[in-house]
């Protein structure tokens, strides 16, 4: 991480998920990497489409094989963007997956569930405090698994802001820190 913060926080009876983090880059190099689709692929999954425009998009996670559907509900460049987890398809989880889970469930039932990222700038603009919450519906029974999926996510995005998003393949899914990031946070949260 390039940032001297980072918080991690569990709420409203494991319903609120939140990672604060401060990056050391500009608001605008941090919503062009969480709205643009060239940028996006190379942190999260392939877009559809560009994220900075309300509507419905396709999310492809390459790692799991799985489609999410979302709805871009708010997006106020470069501060705020919002967007529901309206439904998934997973078609088969990877070896990986179930070696780095203990069970293989790494794609969770996060329908109608909402994700939030708030950017605020630091330093005169030099860096920004990203703040992402993640509210679910309350069905959720391994919200160590979401906690270690949106850190590496972050991770990745952090690692792709510090090369500039150069060309190239983006990298892969580390799914051996995915599986000691779920240990760490079954620890913290006391899921299985």
């Amino acid at each position: 991480m390039d940032g001297t913060l980072e918080r991690v926080s569990y709420e409203l009876g494991g319903r609120l998920l939140q990672f604060e983090r401060r990056l050391g880059h500009t608001v605008e190099e941090v919503w062009a990497a969480l709205t643009r689709p060239d940028r996006v692929s190379q942190w999260l999954a392939r877009v559809d489409a560009h994220l900075a425009q309300t509507g419905e998009r396709q999310l492809h996670f390459d790692n799991s094989g799985a489609t999410v559907y979302v709805t871009v509900t708010q997006s106020t460049p470069p501060k705020v963007l919002e967007h529901t987890w309206d439904s998934q398809r997973v078609a088969r989880l990877p070896a990986a997956a179930h070696k780095a889970t203990g069970n293989g469930h790494c794609i969770q039932a996060l329908s109608g569930s909402l994700v939030r990222w708030e950017l605020t700038p630091q330093d005169g603009g030099a860096s920004t405090t990203l703040l992402l919450s993640h509210v679910l519906d309350g069905t959720v029974d391994r919200p160590d698994i979401v906690l270690a999926a949106w850190h590496n996510h972050l991770d990745q995005l952090t690692e792709g802001l510090g090369r500039k998003f150069l060309g190239g393949a983006a990298p892969g899914w580390g799914w051996g820190s995915f599986g000691s990031l779920v240990q760490r946070y079954g620890k913290a949260v006391g899921s299985p």
